[in-house]
């Protein structure tokens, strides 16, 4: 398979950055800029690495057959990353009914957290709060493999463009609504630009254009970002910052080098991008259990330094567990479903960590 998608531990260390700035908000801040910032650098990371996939899949396959084949093994590798662990925590969460969960349990089970989160114009219940990006993806996975297969490959460039447009568009009419509540950054179109920019970079990567701009940009976009008057509109800056984000996305998909290579691939960080979905998943409900005083005693009663060491540190013991014993397990039965009949031979089949 033509692979421009192996594995690379500084896309490992991106998903730590990631989840890092998700606990950080949280657990201590708040105010949920870092998370919101680092759920739309997974946006990036996907659109990047599922359009890869993708790529690959346009290229080693010659008939309808083979194409029926490969699409079959990207939905069933899809769900061997994703269900085995949102499902087993659903599946918990509806036997003790956390927070009246089962009032709500169909929206979850069918990957709809956000559209009934933008419904209700509320977090219904706050502890699945995380599921809705998880929902955005699924949703991504439904339609994207048809809009980069289906059409000529040389459209794939301008279905990309046109997806990062409509979600600038998005984020400027919803802006214009005055903000439109949790909908604005939680119906699909929101992550389109993210998504449709990390599709483009591998577009662009796969097709060998001249990116040595990119670098420049993001950093006189990210610049421009810290610059800005506090009265810049809001929507701008968000689409904006996804520039940057692709530039990160590259670099490390290049191999940063030096220091910044050093900490990228060091062992721990990378680890932690290993397990980001898990930490990911589970940490929302870390966070209820500390501050729940059902037992007659809160064990941290606001968000600060004590929520953040002890939240992150119990967060993370959970997600190596669901690693080793259930997400570790269910991705190495992805060899039973290669893209193409040879590609189990390979070394490397397609970002297998994803």
């Amino acid at each position: 398979m033509a692979n421009n998608q192996a594995h690379s531990p500084q896309l490992d260390a991106l998903r730590a950055l990631a989840v890092s700035g998700v606990l950080f908000s949280h657990f201590w801040g708040g105010d949920g800029g870092a998370g919101h910032l680092g759920v739309r650098l997974f946006f990036v990371l996907s659109g990047f690495l599922i359009t890869g996939i993708l790529i690959g899949i346009r290229a080693d396959t010659h008939s309808r057959s083979e194409m029926g084949r490969s699409l079959r093994s990207f939905y069933i590798r899809r769900a061997l990353r994703i269900w085995p662990a949102y499902f087993l925590l659903l599946g918990v969460a509806l036997a003790v009914d956390i927070q009246d969960i089962r009032k709500t349990a169909i929206w979850h089970a069918l990957f709809a957290s956000n559209i009934l989160f933008s419904l209700r114009n509320e977090y219904v219940p706050w502890v699945a709060a995380p599921w809705w990006s998880l929902s955005v993806e699924e949703q991504f996975y439904l339609v994207w493999p048809a809009l980069m297969l289906l059409p000529p490959r040389r459209a794939m460039a301008w279905v990309a463009a046109a997806a990062i447009t409509l979600g600038v568009g998005f984020h400027c009419f919803m802006s214009g609504q005055g903000h439109g509540g949790l909908a604005a950054s939680f119906l699909p179109p929101a992550a389109f630009d993210a998504l449709g920019a990390g599709a483009l970079l591998a577009i662009a990567q796969s097709n060998r254009w001249p990116l040595a701009w990119l670098p420049w940009a993001g950093a006189a976009v990210l610049v421009a970002i810290i610059l800005a008057p506090d009265q810049s509109p809001d929507w701008l800056t968000e689409s904006l910052s996804v520039l940057p984000m692709t530039a990160l996305v590259a670099a490390a998909k290049k191999g940063f080098r030096g220091v910044p290579g050093l900490i990228l691939e060091n062992p721990l960080v990378t680890s932690l991008g290993r397990i980001s979905y898990g930490v990911y998943l589970y940490h929302s409900f870390v966070f209820a259990i500390l501050i729940s005083d059902k037992v007659g005693v809160r064990l941290i009663d606001h968000r600060g330094p004590s929520l953040f060491f002890s939240g992150s540190a119990i967060t993370i013991l959970v997600a190596i567990a669901s690693w080793r014993l259930l997400e570790a397990p269910a991705n190495r039965l992805k060899r039973l479903f290669p893209y193409k009949a040879t590609a189990a031979k390979g070394p490397t089949s397609v970002v297998q960590f994803r």
